[in-house]
């Protein structure tokens, strides 16, 4: 790694330019200083090439993210870190810059030496950065890498992936895999969509492979099933209704191998696409265990339990809430939860002292406890039901809901009479 680093300083007030060139100078004499204005910021970037990008931010204006996403954009340019500097601070305004591409900021005021330490430890990043470039290069003309999305092949998956999933046994971390496609899709130009937004959608330490006919696997480090489900949101959030995509996770805490692993997850996608698509379905390593007697392991009724409330319980309550959401306008108050034992949906309406709610209980068997309890004004009604596990099925949970709604809109009607 080099000793010198080139750092870009950004902003349209020579003051902070040389204040900051003055203080590197003065800590650190082996460093090369740039700078320019915002408007010019891509266009000297591109010029300098620089091991780090130093942006000074006065007050919230859009420019800085332009700033951050042309960077990020351009082949060219894209890996150099930003690192921002601001004189306040506002929440918001310092997520979206996150969001548009920046790498690390400082809040003023802050000593020499957080601001020398912050400047070196991008500067470092860059240089990483640009190793892992290299390598990546090496890769796509090893055809390891496919050039048109970014994505392992499926001739190198097996070794690459393998690979990883040693190495989480060695540091003894979680791994997920998911398998993931466009439903009714045989477009190419529609799957690099696809990988594309993947790529946006995951971690830098997150991997994509081709698993072959329209269909890709992300393979997720120091990931559980519960992170999983989040990308696979993530991942929808960009299509919003534009195309259905169905997934299948499978969740090891090394455990499996990647051919265990890569089977486990493909057929849960598979029964996500026999069902309709447009869904994720998690891989229940317990499947086996379904028709055991009440008196099973309690760990083993905890752990089916847990992956029905993720993959099943979860997803229904959020379609619910965005549906209740958007088809009524009135002051509705939904709130939902989940655990290892418990999950709960209600829907409120204060001001009429109108209430309504589900807890799904799991007392640690093979029973399972529905709690459904409504209240309007001071008058409260309870009802218990015991189901099996193997009863918690989307479309029943569904069903619940849909009568939980229906018994609310009774409740206001009285209400009103």
């Amino acid at each position: 790694m080099a000793l010198t680093n080139s750092i870009l300083v950004i902003s349209d007030e020579r003051k902070d330019i040389e204040e900051f060139r003055s203080k590197l100078v003065l800590l650190r004499n082996i460093d090369t200083v740039t700078d320019s204005n915002l408007e010019n910021a891509i266009k000297s970037c591109k010029k300098y090439m620089p091991d780090a990008v130093i942006v000074f931010v006065h007050k919230k204006d859009d420019g800085i993210f332009d700033i951050c996403k042309g960077i990020r954009k351009d082949p060219v340019i894209k890996i150099i870190p930003i690192l921002l500097i601001f004189d306040f601070f506002d929440e918001e305004f310092t997520l979206s810059c996150f969001d548009s591409g920046m790498s690390d900021y400082i809040i003023l005021p802050a000593t020499d030496s957080e601001i020398l330490m912050k400047v070196i430890w991008n500067s470092q990043r860059s240089a990483i950065a640009r190793e892992l470039e290299k390598k990546e290069a090496l890769l796509c003309e090893l055809g390891a890498i496919d050039k048109s999305n970014e994505a392992y092949t499926s001739e190198f998956i097996d070794k690459i992936f393998t690979n990883e999933i040693n190495i989480a046994r060695k540091y003894k971390y979680p791994v997920v895999l998911m398998s993931i496609c466009l439903d009714y899709n045989a477009d190419k130009n529609k799957n690099n969509t696809l990988a594309s937004v993947i790529k946006k959608s995951i971690r830098n330490t997150d991997m994509l492979g081709i698993a072959g006919a329209g269909k890709f696997y992300i393979f997720m480090p120091k990931t559980e099933e519960k992170g999983g489900y989040s990308v696979y949101k993530r991942i929808k959030s960009y299509f919003v209704d534009e195309y259905s995509i169905s997934a299948g996770l499978c969740e090891s805490k090394g455990d499996m191998d990647f051919e265990s692993l890569s089977s486990c997850a493909s057929n849960a996608l598979n029964e996500a696409i026999s069902r309709g698509g447009n869904k994720l379905i998690i891989f229940n390593k317990l499947e086996n265990y379904e028709n055991k007697t009440e008196n099973e392991n309690p760990e083993i009724t905890k752990y089916k339990f847990s992956r029905k409330a993720n993959s099943i319980i979860l997803p229904v309550f959020e379609k619910i809430k965005t549906d209740i959401e958007s088809k009524y306008q009135d002051n509705f108050i939904i709130e939902q939860f989940i655990t290892d034992t418990k999950c709960f949906f209600s829907i409120r309406k204060p001001a009429e002292s109108i209430e309504i709610a589900l807890k799904i209980i799991d007392p640690g068997n093979t029973d399972i406890i529905l709690d459904q309890f409504s209240k309007l004004a001071e008058k409260t009604e309870e009802k218990r039901s015991i189901v099996n596990i193997t009863d918690i099925t989307e479309e029943n949970i569904v069903n619940i809901l849909k009568n939980l709604l229906s018994e609310f809109k009774n409740l206001e009607s009285v209400n009103i009479i």
